[in-house]
């Protein structure tokens, strides 16, 4: 009788073995491997551009006030900070995960200087004030400029400059 069970207990492990080998390697019309799209799923994905038109002229303005400074849109909060390792950093790391600068103002060597943050309507919801304000209370805890600007404010270059220039080298934060 114990060999029985023994016997049974290896070929159940085998099935066990060979699903797995299936459910990993093999597709069907249904179903993919693990962290591959199904074609149905594809079809909704396309391409587009990194930046809105709003931003994208912005994006152009910044350029143009700050040539010898590198712009980097929509860069991951969690990119420009150092999260010192421990308990507490994958939970700060996941609070941070989809959190994005719209865009971060660098030396040369990538070195943060100052954030840009380009403000719409939409930042008069709740929730993005919210938002506003945890990007807010970073930047001021790592001691880096955060400048928002109005994105219907018709800044000209040179008006943007001297905002941008001035809060980079006061180290303090402005609204424009």
């Amino acid at each position: 009788m114990n060999q029985v069970i023994f016997y049974f207990s290896i070929a159940m492990s085998i099935l066990f073995i060979l699903d797995q080998i299936k459910r990993r390697f093999l597709t069907s019309a249904d179903s993919t491997p693990e962290g591959i799209f199904s074609p149905q799923e594809l079809s909704h994905i396309s391409s587009k551009n990194l930046l809105t038109t709003t931003e994208l002229n912005f994006y152009k303005l910044l350029r143009e006030a700050l040539p010898d400074y590198e712009i980097h849109a929509q860069v991951a909060v969690y990119q420009t900070l150092k999260i010192d390792s421990g308990n507490h950093a994958q939970k700060i790391f996941n609070r941070l995960n989809r959190m994005t600068f719209d865009f971060v103002i660098t030396d040369q060597n990538t070195k943060v200087i100052a954030v840009v943050e380009l403000d719409d309507k939409s930042h008069a919801r709740s929730s993005t004030k919210k938002r506003d304000s945890k990007k807010d209370a970073l930047l001021a805890h790592i001691g880096k400029p955060l400048i928002r600007v109005q994105a219907d404010s018709n800044l000209t270059v040179d008006q943007l400059k001297l905002t941008l220039l001035g809060a980079i080298s006061s180290g303090t934060s402005a609204n424009s």
